[in-house]
């Protein structure tokens, strides 16, 4: 996570500000995984994108590692 020093910033301004970088963030991430020189990535989230029959193109994946559950 982003963060910035909060000394003179309200906790509202802060926090919006983490937001608009965190967003930047992932959009920035996502704009790197589709250039060319990415063909793997792009090739594998084509294949996610169609087997899920997903609206957009995937550019955020959450995994959960479930090896520690009873």
């Amino acid at each position: 996570m982003i963060s910035l020093p909060a000394k003179k910033l309200s906790k509202k301004v802060s926090s919006e500000i983490n937001s608009l970088l965190e967003k930047f963030f992932d959009s920035y991430i996502a704009s790197q995984s589709f250039q060319n020189n990415n063909i793997l990535t792009n090739d594998l989230l084509l294949s996610l994108q169609q087997r899920y029959n997903l609206k957009n193109f995937p550019y955020h994946i959450e995994c959960v590692d479930i090896s520690h559950l009873s």
